[in-house]
């Protein structure tokens, strides 16, 4: 089985995944549509539209739901999520460097840089809005090139087209559906595009009939336009076996790293020696792979870098529902007396003002109701036969704003035996109170189902303190809470995947934008060797945690950190000389003002110059330290004095010593010099005496040679 053939027969299953997930999450999807269109558009329906019609009844909104979600989001907009980046539990000793704290810090800086509003078109508030209002989001973590010329990748996080348009293993268990074995979106293409994208073959058997219809999902439609193709895009996690091996230095590394690792020890000929296998075992390692497919044809396949799913999901204040038809909103278990034990649990996404639809929907009611009854006021003021009103004093009735006096026939043709009935005053019939009862409380109403309301603390008479408006703002946003808890797991996970792909991504020298924990905007150099303050972006991302928290996310919660501090200033002096002095920059954090931050840049160098001034006047001495300081001097000039005496005796001492060593050393030389010269002499001597007496045994010998000679002859 080659390898194309090998993906193309997943394509079944992969279908059933998306399909079965639409089929799965479809109510949820559709509330997310319809209350979206219920806050940001109208609160009326086309149905409901056409029976007010019916009625004769204005078809007016009162739509209140959508500025109470906007101040809930304006109070959003200032929040500023708390990244912290830890060493994880459990990781050694020897990881836990300098080098390392100052990555986290790098990393802490760069999250936040990552997810400014300047950088990604407000990604925060975009994703919180689709919580409260929609009930869930999705974003997706994913890499570009910098530019079109460029070879260096970054690493961007946004949120996703249409969060409905995403499918998630129904499995998952986790908020984020991260522990799911895949996670994926659709992308809607035309017909065109699609072939040129994709190849004429891949769009041959391409049908945009109902046939193509799979319990209100379509792979393939037509939006009276244009023919649309679905494309799906789904990560999928693919698990391989790899033996790991834990060696005698603490490391832990896959077994054919270490044989590597062996071969350029001997290589290097390291002096030391190689660390040893302690332990052996075999792991499961997730790897993500990207397939692309229609509802036809496999498109396309390949592995990818990605430790995680890259598609998150950011729940709400969802909850699992057991039992009944979720879809249409009719509980099963009524027919068998209440009981919802049976049934498929499935989650039920539940947008922020979904109990006080009804109430709107009420609201608009009575608003309708009475806006109709003051529509068919009777506007006549008179009742009147039309004999007893004079010819000429008829556009006194009929326009009564005209100030004249009303005159009417009391005899008909001026016969005394027929008197008419006078001009009568016409009363009103009242509007119903009850209209204007339910219209007026409505409003209140739906706070309360909100959970918005303000709190009436401080309250004396018809007075409210601004202590107690500021706690009540504060408190009327409790009750989102939980949505922003939600949003924050999603956050969570988003900053666990981009710091699981900055090591892979982050590898050749460049510079990383950071936001600094006091706010201020730097680049940070990394993996350059050359620069001072480089740092290398080589860690583990096993070794680390992340944990994003919920940080201040109002000016009234500035505010009332301000007023506490005040008070505890005017309470405290030591505390207001504290503050002043080490806290000016956390004070100025609590202020919005125009040019707050080159206020806070001002605030950092004027403590640095007041820090210098400080060490400067530390120096300079008092008179009672100057008199005391000369003090010192003369006894130390006294002191050094005597020192100086004592070591010139010893240095005469040890010049002497010096002397007479010296003149030690030159009598060993001479005795070694006159012993060397009485050996030379000896020697000398010796060498004479045996050349003498070689002289005489030689002349000896000639003697006798001669002799023996003469005797011969």
């Amino acid at each position: 089985m080659d390898f194309a053939t090998k993906h193309r027969q997943r394509l079944p299953d992969l279908k059933r995944g998306v399909e079965s997930w639409h089929q799965y999450f479809k109510r949820n999807n559709q509330r997310f549509w319809e209350y979206t269109k219920f806050v940001s558009a109208t609160t009326i329906s086309s149905s409901q539209r056409t029976a007010l019609m019916a009625l004769n009844k204005p078809p007016l909104q009162f739509n209140i739901i959508d500025a109470m979600v906007s101040r809930l989001l304006g109070e959003f907009i200032k929040h500023s999520p708390s990244f912290e980046v830890r060493a994880a539990d459990g990781v050694p000793v020897y990881v836990l460097t300098p080098e390392f704290t100052e990555t986290l810090d790098i990393i802490e800086g760069h999250l936040r840089a990552m997810f400014g509003d300047a950088t990604n078109d407000a990604l925060k508030y975009r994703l919180y809005k689709d919580v409260v209002v929609g009930g869930f989001s999705v974003a997706e973590v994913f890499t570009k090139y910098v530019n079109s010329r460029s070879f260096e990748q970054q690493i961007c996080v946004d949120r996703v087209f249409d969060p409905t348009l995403t499918f998630f293993d129904p499995m998952a268990r986790t908020s984020h559906k991260g522990d799911g074995a895949y996670a994926g979106k659709l992308i809607p293409l035309s017909y065109d595009d699609f072939k040129d994208m994709y190849g004429s073959k891949a769009a041959e058997d391409i049908k945009f009939g109902n046939s193509a219809r799979i319990e209100g999902f379509n792979w393939s439609y037509n939006n009276q336009r244009e023919d649309i193709v679905m494309v799906a895009h789904a990560f999928v996690k693919e698990i391989k076996k790899m033996k790991i091996v834990k060696l005698t230095n603490g490391h832990v590394v896959p077994e054919k790293h270490y044989e590597k690792l062996i071969e350029a020890w001997e290589e290097e000929r390291v002096m030391a020696v190689a660390p040893r296998v302690l332990q052996t075992r075999w792991t499961e390692v997730e790897t993500i792979s990207q397939y692309q497919f229609s509802n036809q044809t496999m498109l396309d396949r390949k592995e990818t870098d990605f430790g995680m799913l890259p598609i998150v999901f950011i729940d709400g204040n969802s909850s699992l529902i057991r039992g009944g038809d979720i879809s249409q909103g009719v509980d099963s278990g009524a027919d068998n007396g209440g009981d919802t034990d049976e049934g498929q649990t499935v989650q039920f996404t539940k947008p922020y003002i979904m109990h006080a639809k009804d109430m709107q929907l009420l609201m608009n009611f009575a608003g309708q109701s009475l806006a109709g009854e003051m529509e068919n006021i009777v506007q006549h003021q008179y009742i009147a036969s039309a004999e007893s009103i004079p010819e000429d004093y008829q556009e006194a009735y009929t326009n009564p704003q005209l100030a004249s006096v009303l005159v009417y026939n009391e005899l008909y043709d001026k016969d005394p035996s027929i008197r008419l009935t006078p001009p009568q005053i016409l009363q009103r019939r009242q509007i119903p109170p009850e209209l204007s009862n339910v219209f007026n409380g409505s409003v209140q109403h739906i706070q309360t189902i909100l959970g918005t309301y303000e709190a009436s603390l401080g309250i004396n008479g018809n007075q409210l303190s601004g202590v107690a408006i500021q706690q009540g703002a504060l408190q009327s946003n409790a009750a989102a809470l939980p949505y922003l808890m939600g949003w924050t797991n999603g956050m969570s996970r988003l900053a666990e995947i981009i710091v699981d792909l900055i090591p892979k991504y982050y590898r050749t020298p460049r510079t990383l934008p950071v936001i600094k924990s006091d706010g201020k905007r730097d680049y940070q150099i990394i993996n350059t060797p050359n620069a001072p303050k480089s740092v290398r972006m080589d860690y583990d991302p096993n070794n680390l945690q992340i944990k994003v928290e919920m940080g201040v996310s109002a000016a009234v919660q500035k505010q009332a950190s301000m007023d506490m501090i005040n008070q505890a200033m005017a309470s405290n002096p030591a505390f207001a000389d504290f503050f002043g002095k080490m806290g000016l920059e956390v004070y100025l954090d609590n202020m919005d003002i125009r040019g707050i931050d080159h206020l806070k840049q001002k605030a950092g160098e004027y403590m640095e110059m007041q820090q210098q001034q400080a060490e400067q006047a530390a120096q300079q001495p008092t008179p009672e330290q100057v008199i005391v300081e000369g003090e010192k001097e003369i006894a130390f000039a006294q002191v050094e004095q005597k020192r100086e005496q004592a070591m010139g005796e010893q240095a005469n001492k040890a010049a002497e010593l010096a002397i007479k060593k010296q003149e030690s050393d030159m009598k060993f030389l001479e005795l070694l010099a006159k012993i060397e010269a009485d050996e030379i002499k000896t020697v000398i001597e010796r060498e004479k005496l045996d050349a003498e007496n070689a002289r005489s045994a030689v002349e000896l010998s000639i003697d006798m040679i001669d002799s023996v000679f003469k005797s011969r002859e």
